[in-house]
C-alpha cells in the first residue's frame, strides 16, 4: 500500500489534536471542500496546536514514570489513561519529525514507543476479560501503531517486529469481544467506538496477515454499534442501543452529556484517517447515524461554543466539540463554516490547548503555511 502524497498534504489541513489526560486525539482529513485561502489559515492554526503541545510537554523526561513500580502505581490511579497519553505524545513527536525532519523528535518518538512496548504486559487488553466493555487499550495501541507507521523506515527491525506483534495481539484479542449495548446513564457509544481504528489500522497495515479481513469486519461491526437507537436493525448478528431515540446520550450517571455524544465522532475520525490515507472509500458503518447525532450535539453548543447543559463537563481548549465538527466537515461534507468559526473562537479566547492543571501552558506559536507544503509518503510496513 502506497499513500498518495497529494492526498496527505490535503489531510494535513484538517489535523486536530485534542487532549485525553491532556485531551489528546489525532485525526486528519481532506480540506478540498474549503477555499484555498481558508485552508491555509486552518493549516496554520491546526499545526500551531500540535506545536503548543510539543513546546509544553515535548521535553518532559518520562524516565521516572516508566520505572516499573512508578508505572504500576500511576496505572492504579489513572488506568489506561497513562499509557494512552504517552502513546499520544509519541504520535505528536512522530508527526513533527515526518513534517519537519527534526532528529530529536524521531528519537523521542522511538524512545516512547520502545518504552511502551516494554510495558506492554501492564496495559495489554487481555488484562481485562473480553466480556467487559470498558477497555481503552485500543486507543493506546492505535496511537503506537500510527506513530510507528509515520516513522517506519527509521525504526530498526526489532522495534518494527515488536510493534507488529503488539498490533496483532491486540487486534486478535478484540475478535473475542462484542459491541456492548447500553444507554441509560452510561452510553456504550464511546466504549464501542474506540475499537474500529485499531482493527482497521492493523488490517490495512498488514493485509497479508491471516486475520486481516476479519479484523476489518470486526472493526466495522463495532463502528455500526457505536451509534444505535431502538429502531436500528441488527447488524453482524447483534442488536444494540447506545443512544436515546432522539440521539441524546448519558454518561457517568447523568445526561444529556454532549461531550460523550461527540466522542464517537472523534473516534470515527481515527478510523476514517486510515481509509483516506490509504486511498480507500470510507465504509458506511463509519457514517451510521452520524448526521442525526451531530444535529443533537450542535443543539447543546451556544454562540460562544460552550455546552449549554449545566451537568456536562465543559472541556478546556480544542477538544471534542472541535474534533467532532472536523469529522462532519471532512467525512460528511457539512458544517465547514461552523468549523472555521469554532476554531477561530477557540484560538482567540483560549490561552492554550492543554489542561490547565497539567503544567504551565505556553502561548500559540505562529507558523508559516510554507512549513506545511512538504511531501509525505508512507509505505506499507514489510518485515
Amino acid at each position: 500500500m502506497r499513500l498518495n502524497p497529494a492526498v496527505i498534504i490535503k489531510l494535513m489541513r484538517k489535523i486536530i489534536v485534542g487532549f485525553i489526560l491532556v485531551l489528546l486525539s489525532f485525526q486528519l482529513g481532506d480540506a478540498c471542500a474549503m477555499q484555498a485561502a481558508t485552508g491555509e489559515i486552518l493549516t496554520d492554526k491546526m499545526y500551531s496546536v500540535i506545536k503548543v503541545f510539543s513546546n509544553t510537554y515535548g521535553e518532559t523526561n518520562f524516565d521516572g514514570l516508566l520505572e516499573d513500580s512508578n508505572f504500576m502505581e500511576a496505572m492504579k490511579k489513572g488506568g489506561n489513561n497513562v499509557p494512552r497519553s504517552l502513546a499520544a505524545t509519541a504520535l505528536v513527536h512522530a508527526f513533527i519529525y515526518r513534517y519537519e525532519g527534526k532528529g530529536n523528535n524521531l528519537e523521542d518518538a522511538k524512545q516512547l514507543i520502545r518504552a511502551l512496548l516494554e510495558k506492554y504486559p501492564f496495559w495489554k487488553a487481555a488484562n481485562i476479560p473480553p466480556d467487559i466493555s470498558f477497555n481503552l487499550t485500543s486507543t493506546t495501541a492505535f496511537n503506537i501503531g500510527l506513530a510507528s507507521w509515520l516513522i517506519w523506515d527509521e525504526m530498526d527491525l526489532s522495534l518494527k517486529s515488536a510493534v507488529k506483534n503488539m498490533l496483532i495481539k491486540e487486534s486478535d484479542y478484540n475478535l473475542l469481544r462484542k459491541p456492548a449495548s447500553g444507554f441509560l446513564k452510561d452510553t456504550k457509544a464511546d466504549e464501542n467506538a474506540v475499537v474500529p481504528s485499531l482493527l482497521i489500522l492493523s488490517a490495512l497495515l498488514f493485509p497479508q496477515e491471516a486475520n486481516a479481513k476479519i479484523w476489518e469486519e470486526q472493526g466495522l461491526c463495532f463502528a455500526y454499534h457505536s451509534i444505535t437507537i431502538s429502531k436500528d436493525a441488527p447488524f453482524c448478528g447483534l442488536k444494540t442501543q447506545t443512544a436515546y431515540d432522539d440521539f441524546t446520550m448519558d454518561n457517568h450517571g447523568f445526561g444529556p452529556h454532549p461531550l460523550y455524544m461527540a466522542a464517537p465522532l472523534v473516534l470515527f475520525a481515527d478510523a476514517a484517517l486510515v481509509y483516506i490515507a490509504s486511498g480507500k472509500r470510507i465504509p458506511d458503518e463509519l457514517k451510521h447515524n452520524v448526521i442525526p447525532l451531530w444535529v443533537r450535539v450542535k443543539n447543546f453548543v451556544d454562540k460562544d461554543f460552550r455546552y449549554t447543559t449545566k451537568n456536562s463537563w465543559t472541556p478546556t481548549g480544542l477538544s471534542r466539540e472541535v474534533s467532532a465538527v472536523a469529522y462532519m466537515s471532512v467525512i460528511m461534507g457539512i458544517d465547514s463554516e461552523f468549523e472555521v468559526k469554532l476554531l477561530d473562537y477557540k484560538i482567540r479566547h483560549e490561552k492554550g490547548f492543554v489542561e490547565k492543571d497539567m503544567g504551565k501552558v505556553k502561548k500559540l506559536v505562529a507558523l508559516s503555511s510554507r512549513d506545511l507544503i512538504k511531501m509525505l509518503s508512507i509505505s506499507t510496513p514489510v518485515l
